[in-house]
């Protein structure tokens, strides 16, 4: 069963939405229901597949929390997490995209726009699901989500796959490797492949990533990392 979490400091919000699917998608869902950041805060309410989220939060002591912030950094742990984000505001619809969010939905939410967002997340899942990385160990066989891998590096003869819960090793070559994944992962030196989705920052000859590594950036691959990079922030925020 997949979870679902709905954020709001309106209850009424919350419960609303909570029927909504109910009725659209009956026991599809298990539900965390987080009634602002304090409670959103205080549990597992971030362990989830789906994550509808209010935007203007505020919390009990009368300070305004942003659900784009919360949003983004629950990203770095469970990138998989699809957002949808609730507003009454259209002056934040240009703030969300640095969230990643599957879609956005201006409140009072209808019915029938709820059903499009959810299903797009619903399709989002069932992709990370296929995307997947496969390696042997020690003759067994070892499948971790792609999105879930900040880089790769290689040490002579083994790979190091880096993810943002663990670490694998597993025998093979950087070519062999480079050659199995998609277009969001580029070679950016001879030891390295970067995943583009998990870089925060880059700077001439490094790569600053979501985990806090810094990974350096060989002279002659500098212009080629810049260029996919910027293609691939650009894709992302269209």
């Amino acid at each position: 069963m997949l979870r679902c979490t709905i954020c709001d400091d309106n209850k009424t919000s919350v419960s609303t939405i909570h029927n909504m699917i109910c009725g659209l998608y009956k026991d599809r869902f298990d539900f965390k229901l987080a009634y602002g950041v304090e409670d959103f805060e205080s549990g597992d309410s971030g362990d989830c597949d789906i994550l509808i989220m209010d935007i203007d939060l505020l919390r009990s002591d009368g300070v305004n929390s942003s659900g784009i912030d919360l949003a983004e950094e629950l990203k770095h742990t469970n990138p998989g997490i699809q957002v949808i984000f609730v507003s009454a505001f259209h002056e934040y619809a240009q703030d969300i995209f640095k969230a990643e969010p599957v879609y956005y939905l201006q409140k009072p939410v209808s019915e029938e726009k709820l059903k499009i967002a959810i299903d797009k997340a619903l399709e989002e899942i069932e992709k990370n699901r296929n995307n997947r990385f496969v390696f042997t160990v020690g003759g067994d066989i070892v499948s971790i989500p792609v999105r879930e891998i900040l880089y790769f590096e290689s040490d002579k003869r083994r790979m190091k796959a880096i993810t943002v819960k663990e670490e694998h090793s597993f025998y093979s070559r950087v070519g062999d490797v480079e050659a199995m994944l998609d277009d969001r992962f580029v070679r950016c030196h001879q030891s390295f492949i970067i995943n583009l989705e998990h870089v925060s920052s880059m700077r001439s000859n490094s790569l600053l990533m979501d985990n806090g590594s810094t990974i350096p950036v060989s002279q002659s691959r500098q212009k080629v990392v810049r260029v996919e990079l910027t293609r691939f922030l650009g894709r992302t925020i269209a």
